[in-house]
């Protein structure tokens, strides 16, 4: 996600490319459906990108210290190859562009 440059409309193609892969990765996964199923529905948003740019655009301005807190983490992880933690740390970042799972 290029976040750094405010690139609202490359962050949410960045994340509907995201979004695509964890559909994909969680086809084996052993979570419950129940929370697939509350994942997929807090994600729907990335389908509607009018309503996305907004969410995620007002999101960015409240959160960009966090934000960018967390991706410099994710460099960080990279380079020491945790990349666990880089997954949690942009979980967190799409979190607060997003919201919270409910």
């Amino acid at each position: 996600m290029d976040l750094q440059a405010a690139d609202i409309e490359q962050a949410q193609i960045d994340g509907l490319a995201l979004w695509d892969e964890f559909t994909i990765d969680s086809v084996n996964c052993s979570v419950p459906a129940e929370d697939i199923s509350l994942i997929v529905d807090w994600a729907s948003i990335l389908s509607n990108p009018t309503k996305a740019k907004v969410v995620i655009g007002k999101n960015y301005v409240l959160h960009k210290r966090g934000i960018e807190k967390d991706e410099d983490a994710i460099k960080e992880d990279f380079a020491v190859g945790d990349f666990f933690k880089a997954g949690v740390d942009s979980a967190d970042i799409m979190t607060l562009l997003l919201g919270p799972v409910q």
